[in-house]
């Protein structure tokens, strides 16, 4: 592989880790599941929505297709992903990285896990004491042991962490939508600072209404930003 066709570009978003994990955590670590559920962890964690709680429901995390995804490439079977990930998050429980509550939902008893770090703990013991909810979620939805659909790339490089309901629709988009177009549209999305998924949306319905300009007429880039921030995508658009 030769410079610049992976690494990371500038500005790319930073997710702080413990020093003390590299130093005393990550060489007693000895399941290599459990060294990419951790840190998977942490990255979720800190990428959660604004006024979320601390803590992940343990559904979510093995259904999670990028986290399912890096341990398939440990060479683990489709059928015993979700066992591989229960084993590790167990484990990562016991190493005391990770603190476990079990949570009553509609659906039977849930699983949520915390970090064992300062937020983390304060978050738990708030649990404890009756002072934090945690949300009532829909069902988790695995995703599956198959090759990861590229809109779902590109929505997590660009936007954020995925949720299954949005998954579904992304998959929907994907069958639809010609993938040249859909990587266009994340890209002029990235380049007017409007990283959502309904802008994204937006871009692409104006296209299949009003068709594309050629890709490489570059000279009413500033006047269709200018276009967005006065008209119907302005929400979109962060100024």
């Amino acid at each position: 592989m030769t410079q610049g066709q992976r690494g990371f570009p500038d500005g790319a978003r930073a997710t702080p880790v413990p020093d003390l994990f590299f130093s005393r955590d990550l060489p007693e670590l000895v399941d290599p599941v459990a060294v990419k559920a951790m840190l998977h962890v942490l990255w979720r964690l800190n990428r959660r929505q604004a006024g979320a709680p601390p803590a992940l429901r343990a559904a979510d995390l093995t259904a999670d297709l990028t986290l399912r995804r890096g341990v398939m490439a440990l060479g683990v079977a489709a059928e015993a992903i979700e066992g591989a990930l229960a084993g590790a998050l167990d484990g990562l429980v016991d190493a005391g990285l990770l603190m476990a509550a079990r949570v009553s939902s509609k659906a039977g008893p849930e699983r949520w896990l915390f970090v064992n770090g300062r937020e983390g703990r304060v978050a738990f013991q708030k649990w404890q004491e009756g002072g934090l909810l945690l949300p009532e979620l829909p069902p988790a939805v695995a995703g599956g042991g198959g090759e990861r659909p590229n809109i779902y790339s590109l929505y997590e490089d660009n936007i954020g962490l995925l949720t299954p309901l949005l998954a579904e629709e992304l998959r929907e988009a994907e069958a639809a939508i010609p993938p040249t177009w859909i990587e266009d549209a994340f890209r002029l999305a990235v380049a007017h600072n409007a990283r959502s998924w309904a802008y994204v949306r937006a871009i692409l319905d104006r296209w299949a209404r009003e068709g594309r300009r050629d890709e490489t007429d570059r000279r009413s880039d500033q006047a269709a930003r200018e276009r967005d921030i006065e008209g119907p995508y302005a929400p979109y658009i962060e100024h």
